[in-house]
Protein backbone atom coordinates (compact mmCIF):
# COMPACT_ATOMS: atom_id res chain seq x y z
CA UNK A 1 0.00 0.00 0.00
CA UNK A 2 1.54 3.48 -1.04
CA UNK A 3 2.44 5.79 2.23
CA UNK A 4 0.57 9.26 2.08
CA UNK A 5 2.13 12.32 1.00
CA UNK A 6 4.17 13.87 3.74
CA UNK A 7 5.39 17.42 3.99
CA UNK A 8 9.43 17.39 4.25
CA UNK A 9 9.81 20.42 6.75
CA UNK A 10 7.64 20.73 9.90
CA UNK A 11 8.86 23.70 12.31
CA UNK A 12 7.62 23.44 16.34
CA UNK A 13 8.13 24.53 19.86
CA UNK A 14 9.13 22.67 22.74
CA UNK A 15 8.32 18.38 22.57
CA UNK A 16 6.96 15.83 23.96
CA UNK A 17 3.63 16.47 25.19
CA UNK A 18 4.23 20.52 25.19
CA UNK A 19 5.24 20.34 21.72
CA UNK A 20 3.38 23.18 19.12
CA UNK A 21 3.43 22.63 15.56
CA UNK A 22 4.29 25.88 13.60
CA UNK A 23 3.50 24.86 9.91
CA UNK A 24 4.71 22.96 7.70
CA UNK A 25 6.66 23.18 3.88
CA UNK A 26 6.24 20.59 0.99
CA UNK A 27 9.88 20.56 0.11
CA UNK A 28 12.92 20.11 2.28
CA UNK A 29 14.89 23.25 4.11
CA UNK A 30 17.62 23.03 4.72
CA UNK A 31 19.82 25.40 7.54
CA UNK A 32 21.57 27.41 4.71
CA UNK A 33 18.51 27.69 3.25
CA UNK A 34 17.18 30.01 6.29
CA UNK A 35 20.00 32.53 5.33
CA UNK A 36 18.39 33.69 2.26
CA UNK A 37 16.41 36.12 3.97
CA UNK A 38 17.13 38.07 7.12
CA UNK A 39 14.27 37.10 8.83
CA UNK A 40 15.82 33.58 8.43
CA UNK A 41 18.90 34.33 9.99
CA UNK A 42 16.96 36.43 12.74
CA UNK A 43 14.57 33.37 13.52
CA UNK A 44 17.82 31.27 14.21
CA UNK A 45 19.38 33.70 16.68
CA UNK A 46 15.85 34.11 18.58
CA UNK A 47 16.74 34.46 22.26
CA UNK A 48 13.10 32.95 23.58
CA UNK A 49 9.65 31.38 22.44
CA UNK A 50 8.02 34.51 22.11
CA UNK A 51 10.80 35.92 19.20
CA UNK A 52 10.90 31.94 17.89
CA UNK A 53 7.36 32.12 17.50
CA UNK A 54 7.29 35.89 15.93
CA UNK A 55 10.37 35.88 13.46
CA UNK A 56 8.88 32.61 12.19
CA UNK A 57 5.81 33.91 11.20
CA UNK A 58 8.01 36.43 9.43
CA UNK A 59 10.22 34.08 7.96
CA UNK A 60 6.91 31.58 6.59
CA UNK A 61 5.73 34.71 5.17
CA UNK A 62 8.89 35.76 3.29
CA UNK A 63 9.69 32.27 2.26
CA UNK A 64 6.05 31.31 0.66
CA UNK A 65 5.74 35.42 -1.03
CA UNK A 66 8.97 34.81 -2.32
CA UNK A 67 7.96 31.82 -4.10
CA UNK A 68 10.30 29.56 -2.44
CA UNK A 69 7.25 27.03 -0.94
CA UNK A 70 3.95 27.32 -0.27
CA UNK A 71 3.86 27.69 3.93
CA UNK A 72 1.43 25.09 5.66
CA UNK A 73 -0.44 26.31 8.63
CA UNK A 74 -0.87 23.46 11.34
CA UNK A 75 -4.00 21.44 11.16
CA UNK A 76 -6.11 20.35 13.95
CA UNK A 77 -4.25 16.89 13.40
CA UNK A 78 -0.80 18.59 13.27
CA UNK A 79 -1.02 21.78 16.07
CA UNK A 80 -0.18 19.44 18.78
CA UNK A 81 2.18 15.92 18.31
CA UNK A 82 4.71 14.31 20.06
CA UNK A 83 8.21 14.78 19.50
CA UNK A 84 11.34 13.44 21.12
CA UNK A 85 12.96 15.96 21.92
CA UNK A 86 17.40 16.81 21.55
CA UNK A 87 17.25 15.93 25.44
CA UNK A 88 15.67 12.80 25.51
CA UNK A 89 17.73 9.73 25.06
CA UNK A 90 19.56 9.04 22.24
CA UNK A 91 19.22 5.74 20.07
CA UNK A 92 19.73 4.91 16.72
CA UNK A 93 16.41 5.17 13.98
CA UNK A 94 16.12 3.01 11.47
CA UNK A 95 16.25 4.26 7.25
CA UNK A 96 13.09 5.89 6.38
CA UNK A 97 12.62 5.77 2.61
CA UNK A 98 13.09 9.58 1.15
CA UNK A 99 9.66 9.97 0.09
CA UNK A 100 8.43 9.49 3.80
CA UNK A 101 11.30 11.68 5.43
CA UNK A 102 10.56 15.09 7.52
CA UNK A 103 13.00 17.44 8.81
CA UNK A 104 11.94 19.03 12.13
CA UNK A 105 13.05 22.90 13.09
CA UNK A 106 12.87 23.00 17.25
CA UNK A 107 12.58 25.33 19.36
CA UNK A 108 13.47 23.86 22.81
CA UNK A 109 15.41 25.57 25.52
CA UNK A 110 16.26 29.00 23.59
CA UNK A 111 17.96 27.26 21.13
CA UNK A 112 16.79 26.14 17.27
CA UNK A 113 17.36 22.11 16.81
CA UNK A 114 16.97 20.35 13.67
CA UNK A 115 15.91 17.10 13.32
CA UNK A 116 17.80 15.65 10.09
CA UNK A 117 15.99 13.04 8.85
CA UNK A 118 18.82 11.75 6.59
CA UNK A 119 20.34 8.18 6.21
CA UNK A 120 21.33 8.47 9.89
CA UNK A 121 18.45 10.75 11.55
CA UNK A 122 19.13 12.37 14.67
CA UNK A 123 19.13 15.88 16.69
CA UNK A 124 21.70 18.68 15.46
CA UNK A 125 21.88 21.99 17.32
CA UNK A 126 22.03 24.90 15.18
CA UNK A 127 24.44 27.93 15.17
CA UNK A 128 24.60 30.62 12.51
CA UNK A 129 27.81 31.80 11.98
CA UNK A 130 28.96 33.89 9.09
CA UNK A 131 29.37 31.73 6.15
CA UNK A 132 26.42 29.42 7.20
CA UNK A 133 25.20 27.46 10.24
CA UNK A 134 27.03 25.21 12.23
CA UNK A 135 25.13 21.88 12.58
CA UNK A 136 26.37 20.03 16.00
CA UNK A 137 25.15 16.03 16.30
CA UNK A 138 23.69 16.06 19.68
CA UNK A 139 24.13 13.14 20.44
CA UNK A 140 28.17 13.18 19.64
CA UNK A 141 30.25 11.89 22.25
CA UNK A 142 33.60 13.49 23.24
CA UNK A 143 36.99 11.59 24.34
CA UNK A 144 38.28 12.22 28.07
CA UNK A 145 40.87 14.02 26.57
CA UNK A 146 39.49 16.13 23.68
CA UNK A 147 39.17 19.43 24.54
CA UNK A 148 42.98 19.54 25.06
CA UNK A 149 43.69 18.41 21.67
CA UNK A 150 40.74 19.78 19.74
CA UNK A 151 42.68 22.39 17.82
CA UNK A 152 45.66 20.10 17.09
CA UNK A 153 45.85 19.40 13.28
CA UNK A 154 45.71 15.36 12.75
CA UNK A 155 49.34 15.21 11.78
CA UNK A 156 50.29 17.00 15.65
CA UNK A 157 47.65 14.66 16.94
CA UNK A 158 49.69 11.59 15.46
CA UNK A 159 53.22 13.24 17.55
CA UNK A 160 50.74 13.92 20.48
CA UNK A 161 49.55 10.05 20.44
CA UNK A 162 53.12 8.63 19.59
CA UNK A 163 54.38 11.14 22.73
CA UNK A 164 51.12 9.75 25.25
CA UNK A 165 52.61 6.04 23.98
CA UNK A 166 55.78 6.09 24.61
CA UNK A 167 54.97 6.96 28.05
CA UNK A 168 52.16 4.63 29.10
CA UNK A 169 53.48 1.25 27.89
CA UNK A 170 55.90 -0.10 29.57
CA UNK A 171 58.08 -1.93 26.81
CA UNK A 172 61.32 -0.41 25.84
CA UNK A 173 63.64 -1.03 22.41
CA UNK A 174 60.79 -0.12 20.21
CA UNK A 175 59.59 2.86 18.38
CA UNK A 176 57.08 4.54 16.42
CA UNK A 177 55.53 5.85 13.13
CA UNK A 178 52.62 7.54 11.96
CA UNK A 179 50.48 7.64 8.19
CA UNK A 180 47.89 10.67 8.22
CA UNK A 181 45.39 11.35 6.01
CA UNK A 182 43.92 14.73 6.90
CA UNK A 183 40.38 13.92 5.14
CA UNK A 184 39.34 15.17 1.73
CA UNK A 185 36.75 14.08 -1.27
CA UNK A 186 38.41 10.27 -1.45
CA UNK A 187 39.57 9.85 2.44
CA UNK A 188 37.92 10.45 5.69
CA UNK A 189 40.28 11.98 8.02
CA UNK A 190 42.79 9.01 9.60
CA UNK A 191 45.79 8.16 11.52
CA UNK A 192 47.43 5.06 11.08
CA UNK A 193 50.07 4.16 14.23
CA UNK A 194 53.31 1.89 13.25
CA UNK A 195 55.10 -0.27 16.40
CA UNK A 196 58.67 -1.22 15.09
CA UNK A 197 60.05 -3.34 17.37
CA UNK A 198 57.10 -5.23 19.49
CA UNK A 199 57.93 -8.76 20.75
CA UNK A 200 55.02 -10.67 19.04
CA UNK A 201 53.69 -11.81 22.58
CA UNK A 202 52.96 -8.39 23.22
CA UNK A 203 51.77 -6.99 20.32
CA UNK A 204 48.45 -7.20 21.25
CA UNK A 205 49.04 -5.97 24.36
CA UNK A 206 50.18 -2.99 22.84
CA UNK A 207 47.54 -2.77 20.17
CA UNK A 208 44.80 -2.34 22.86
CA UNK A 209 46.94 0.58 24.72
CA UNK A 210 46.84 2.39 21.43
CA UNK A 211 43.41 2.21 20.37
CA UNK A 212 42.37 3.10 24.08
CA UNK A 213 44.92 6.29 23.89
CA UNK A 214 43.36 7.22 20.44
CA UNK A 215 39.69 7.17 21.86
CA UNK A 216 40.30 9.53 24.17
CA UNK A 217 40.75 12.15 21.44
CA UNK A 218 38.35 10.94 19.20
CA UNK A 219 34.62 11.17 19.33
CA UNK A 220 31.76 8.85 18.67
CA UNK A 221 27.98 9.28 17.85
CA UNK A 222 25.53 6.19 18.46
CA UNK A 223 22.91 7.34 16.36
CA UNK A 224 26.07 7.40 13.17
CA UNK A 225 28.94 5.12 13.22
CA UNK A 226 30.47 7.40 10.67
CA UNK A 227 30.58 10.16 13.14
CA UNK A 228 34.28 10.23 14.60
CA UNK A 229 36.82 12.76 14.36
CA UNK A 230 39.21 10.49 12.65
CA UNK A 231 39.70 6.64 11.72
CA UNK A 232 42.30 5.19 14.03
CA UNK A 233 44.13 2.16 12.92
CA UNK A 234 47.65 0.68 14.43
CA UNK A 235 49.59 -2.11 12.81
CA UNK A 236 53.07 -3.68 14.70
CA UNK A 237 56.41 -4.87 12.77
CA UNK A 238 57.83 -7.69 15.17
CA UNK A 239 61.18 -7.42 16.73
CA UNK A 240 64.00 -8.56 13.77
CA UNK A 241 61.41 -8.54 11.02
CA UNK A 242 62.81 -6.52 7.98
CA UNK A 243 61.31 -2.89 8.27
CA UNK A 244 62.87 -1.93 4.58
CA UNK A 245 59.03 -1.84 3.36
CA UNK A 246 57.90 0.00 6.62
CA UNK A 247 57.93 3.64 7.63
CA UNK A 248 61.02 4.20 9.32
CA UNK A 249 60.52 5.04 13.56
CA UNK A 250 59.71 8.68 14.27
CA UNK A 251 58.94 9.33 10.59
CA UNK A 252 55.27 11.05 9.70
CA UNK A 253 53.76 10.65 6.20
CA UNK A 254 51.36 13.05 5.63
CA UNK A 255 48.65 12.41 2.41
CA UNK A 256 46.32 14.47 0.60
CA UNK A 257 44.11 13.70 -1.81
CA UNK A 258 45.51 15.89 -4.34
CA UNK A 259 49.01 14.88 -4.04
CA UNK A 260 51.13 12.25 -6.02
CA UNK A 261 53.97 11.44 -3.91
CA UNK A 262 53.10 11.55 -0.13
CA UNK A 263 55.00 14.00 2.07
CA UNK A 264 57.24 13.63 5.09
CA UNK A 265 57.69 15.21 8.15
Amino acid sequence: MAHPAINHTLFALGHGDLAEALGEFSEFVGPDDLLKLPVGRAMLAAPNVEEARESFVRFATAWDSGGFDTFLPPTAETRQFPVRGPDAPHHPVGWVPYEQRQDIYLYHAGRWFLWLADDHPQWHELSPTDGGVRRHPVARIYGASYETTCRLDLGQLAVWIMAEASVRVHWRGFGFSAHVHPGGTFHEPSIEITVHGVPEAEAASVAIELDVIAEGHNWSNPCDPDDHRFRFTSSMVPSGADGRRSPRPGQITIAYDDDDDDDDE
